[in-house]
């Protein structure tokens, strides 16, 4: 599933940069998209359920879409951290909070 979602963010990634007519229906498809995952249980950025979160807030401010915006926002807001997550970037803390600093650039407050 981990490998999906990553080929998934290197796509809306990539179409965000590139700058062409069909940029919200990108956003629209990748924000539909992301419901797809957000079942994941772990909580970091590039493997979890914050990650799939951000980037479908992401994708959902992008198409101009505040009730999925603020879906994804509160999905995220729900994430327990388990106390026996490590403190790595793919599978720990450090992932969730690097999903928050990408929330506060990209969404703000």
């Amino acid at each position: 599933m981990c490998g999906v979602f990553t080929n998934e963010l290197v796509e809306f990634a990539t179409a965000m940069r590139v700058d062409t007519d069909n940029d919200r229906d990108v956003g629209a498809y990748w924000a539909t998209r992301a419901g797809l995952y957000s079942v994941l249980r772990d909580v970091t950025f590039i493997c979890g359920r914050a990650g799939v979160c951000a980037l479908g807030a992401l994708a959902a401010k992008h198409t101009g879409d505040e009730q999925l915006l603020n879906h994804y926002l509160t999905q995220f807001k729900e994430i327990k951290l388990p106390r026996n997550l490590p403190d790595e970037v793919l599978y720990g803390r450090a992932g969730y909070l690097w999903a928050c600093l990408f929330l506060n650039k990209h969404i703000g407050s």
